[in-house]
């Protein structure tokens, strides 16, 4: 009996204590679950500022690399793409692709139009990512929803470039001011309307609620109401409240210099200044085109706004050129030979206007320059064809192959297509696997965009303007002068050629 009841207690003692352990680890258990808890909660928050950021991120790159194709588009094909449809699905013919290379042309499904400043168009919808060679993933912001890209007609339109001052697109802010330097001088916008639904379309094309005009977001998505868009410091995320937060805009211009696109400034560069019959033609020629005379020359010809150009762009590309750690030569041609490549090597000559690479050089006065410069543009006189693709041949074979950093650079001043000789979008091609660091740039004085295809093809830019200061900001950017202020005091501006 005494063992018996000896066992009871011990095994009462070891029950209690059992118990005892069990009450601990319950204990345990509900402290571990709490700190859990607020691990989890605490994570979530992190992962939601963590996305909030990365949408944020997402969307800002996404403005920028769109703004960067649109401007190489701008430099490579003188006008911006029209819009793509806003509500095209995903991997359809027109998702992505721009609605139609004129955008004044009319009505076209999936984009908008609105009257902007002097009643000038505006068309808004998707960005045109494949149209500008753009990753697909660019169509859509950080929020999975749409980019919106507006852009005045005449911007993106290649039958009628427009002046400077054309832009027709409003920015304004939260009070309704004013936004930009100019009123209504906007020539391109993209934007996203990020956390704001309000008249947004998601990423398949669909629109996920129609817009609300009064809402402090309806200025982004009242597309066919005008042509102003609100863009404010002052960010909400209340949904009644809520501003786009993410734009970015481009003042209306139709040229791109150096400084904007980042175009190294080349080595060797050879003008040749087209001196066909057609450039003898003053005011509306038989081709249709007409050119602004500069004011210097009033019912002025063709050739004497290519001379004007000329005396202003080559000083201000050889003092720009003398400052590079390697500069190159300068030269300049008219059409010497009609017949091909071979007749026109041999008629070139000495078509040097400064050489800083030859052994000895100083750098030409003022003076000196002028009358070198002077020599040259007055046999510069229009008769005949147009011989261009043998004479871009012939100057590509004279220069040479630049380097990635600084390609040489054969810059053609022209009013129209080549109708003699080798095509030049043939030899363009050949020029491309020849030298693949020359480049044809292409100054299309009177807006005819026949010769675009030489540019893309060799890499080069093409300008299509009848604007003398246009033509000028042109060639500034085709030899990498940023800027007019290294151009010398402006010279004279004597006629030849008969006047």
């Amino acid at each position: 009996m005494q063992i018996g009841k000896a066992m009871n207690r011990k095994s009462l003692q070891i029950d209690l204590q059992r118990g005892g352990e069990d009450g601990f680890s319950l204990i345990a258990m509900a402290l571990t679950i709490s700190v859990c808890g607020l691990f989890i909660v605490a994570g979530i928050q992190l992962y939601q500022m963590w996305d909030a950021n990365h949408r944020e991120t997402v969307t800002e790159q996404g403005i920028r690399d769109i703004q960067a194709g649109l401007s190489r588009y701008l430099a490579q094909n003188g006008r911006y793409p029209c819009p793509a449809p806003l509500d095209a699905a995903i991997d359809t013919p027109s998702f992505g692709n721009e609605v139609s290379a004129d955008c004044t042309a009319g009505a076209f499904p999936g984009t908008f139009r609105a009257a902007g400043r002097d009643g000038r168009m505006v068309r808004t919808g998707a960005v045109p990512v494949r149209t500008l060679g753009l990753d697909d993933r660019l169509m859509f912001d950080g929020h999975k929803k749409r980019f919106i890209y507006a852009v005045t007609e005449e911007y993106a339109s290649s039958a009628a470039q427009p002046a400077a001052d054309r832009g027709a697109i409003a920015i304004i802010d939260a009070d309704g001011n004013n936004g930009t330097a100019v009123p209504g001088n906007i020539a391109q916008i993209v934007y996203s309307m990020g956390l704001d639904n309000n008249g947004a379309y998601n990423t398949n094309g669909l629109l996920l609620r129609a817009c609300d005009p009064a809402a402090a977001s309806g200025e982004n998505c009242d597309f066919t109401a005008n042509a102003t868009f609100r863009n404010t410091i002052a960010k909400s995320m209340n949904e009644n409240t809520m501003f786009v937060h993410k734009m970015a805009y481009a003042p209306a211009r139709t040229v791109i210099t150096c400084a904007d696109t980042g175009i190294p400034v080349p080595g060797e560069v050879a003008f040749l200044v087209d001196t066909s019959g057609s450039m003898d033609w003053k005011g509306q020629g038989e081709d249709g085109f007409s050119v602004q005379c500069p004011a210097t020359m009033p019912n002025c010809k063709r050739i004497h706004v290519a001379q004007w150009a000329m005396r202003r762009a080559v000083p201000a590309r050889i003092m720009t050129n003398a400052l590079a750690a390697e500069p190159g030569a300068t030269g300049m041609t008219g059409f010497v030979a009609r017949n091909n490549v071979n007749n026109v090597q041999q008629n070139l000559g000495d078509i040097t206007i400064d050489d800083p690479t030859q052994a000895g050089y100083e750098p030409p006065t003022e003076e000196e320059l002028s009358n070198t410069l002077e020599g040259k543009l007055q046999g510069m006189c229009p008769t005949g064809n147009t011989p261009l693709g043998i004479h871009i041949e012939a100057l590509a074979d004279k220069i040479g192959d630049g380097t990635p950093e600084r390609p040489n650079k054969v810059v053609v001043i022209s009013d129209g297509v080549s109708n003699n000789g080798t095509d030049p979008a043939a030899v363009a091609r050949s020029i491309a696997r020849k030298y693949p660091n020359i480049q044809v740039d292409i100054i299309d004085i009177v807006g005819n965009p026949s010769l675009r295809t030489v540019a893309e093809t060799t890499g080069g830019q093409y300008f299509p303007t009848s604007n003398p200061d246009e033509l000028l900001e042109a060639l500034f950017a085709a030899v990498g002068v940023c800027g007019a202020t290294l151009t010398p005091v402006a010279p004279a501006d004597p006629r030849y050629c008969g006047e």
